[in-house]
């Protein structure tokens, strides 16, 4: 309704990604024909987000103020991503109640941000397995794939599940196991200890990744040990039989 002072919001549709800021122009006028003062206040919007150069305004009567709005939203997970709806409200200190309203819409962005630990592993000869923590820090819900990258030779990788959606500021867990299959250890050679990295991402990759370390011991199908001892038996089989024929 109409009230003893005018408001104009410009813009009246801000957009911001957390850790930066907006800011409107929001200009008052007394319209009475009394001296007044004008008030300002936000609501819809989490306090500590809001800032305002100037808070009220004494204004003689066709006088106008001007007030700067920021807005600063923390790159937390709690600054969600989704359209919040303020309301720029005035009031009159000598007509309290006739206050004016104005509408301001805050697009806030999505960003991307992921966690990842390993909380259990088990290591064995050709397999390990890991249960895997994944946190979400960004602000909005995310679906995330797995993938392995071996540090050497051909190794498998199995995941469970093969994706999680994991809401904004929150967490869940994966089974990961690693393993190499008879075919693809080294025929020849000594036991070794290799790493590996699984390698957390969103789907579609357009985020922020998260890598942890695994570990994977591989044997070969025959030790050296093993073979140096079977080369050693063959020659000394070859000396045998030379003195038997001679």
């Amino acid at each position: 309704m109409p009230g003893p002072d005018s408001l104009l919001v410009e813009p009246n549709s801000l957009k911001v990604l957390p850790g930066n800021y907006a800011e409107a122009t929001i200009r008052v006028q007394n319209t009475s024909d009394v001296v007044d003062v004008l008030s300002v206040t936000i609501h819809g919007l989490d306090p500590s987000w809001v800032q305002l150069s100037t808070i009220s305004f004494s204004l003689f009567p066709g006088d106008s103020g001007t007030s700067v709005l920021k807005i600063s939203v923390p790159r937390t997970a709690e600054s969600l991503s989704k359209s919040y709806l303020a309301t720029v409200e005035t009031k009159s200190r000598n007509f309290p109640f006739c206050p004016q309203k104005a509408e301001l819409v805050l697009e806030v962005d999505p960003f991307h941000c992921v966690e990842a630990s390993v909380r259990e592993e088990i290591v064995g000869s050709g397999r390990s397995s890991y249960l895997i923590d994944v946190q979400n820090h960004g602000n909005a819900p995310v679906t995330f794939g797995f993938a392995g990258i071996p540090s050497r030779g051909k190794w498998q990788f199995a995941f469970t599940p093969t994706q999680i959606e994991i809401a904004a500021g929150a967490a869940k867990q994966l089974k990961a196991s690693v393993f190499t299959t008879l075919n693809d250890r080294p025929k020849l050679g000594l036991r070794q200890n290799c790493e590996c990295e699984l390698k957390v991402q969103p789907i579609p990759a357009n985020g922020s990744s998260a890598i942890v370390t695994g570990h994977l011991r591989t044997s070969p199908v025959l030790h050296l040990w093993v073979t140096l001892c079977l080369l050693m038996g063959i020659a000394c089989a070859v000396v045998i039989l030379s003195f038997l024929v001679l």
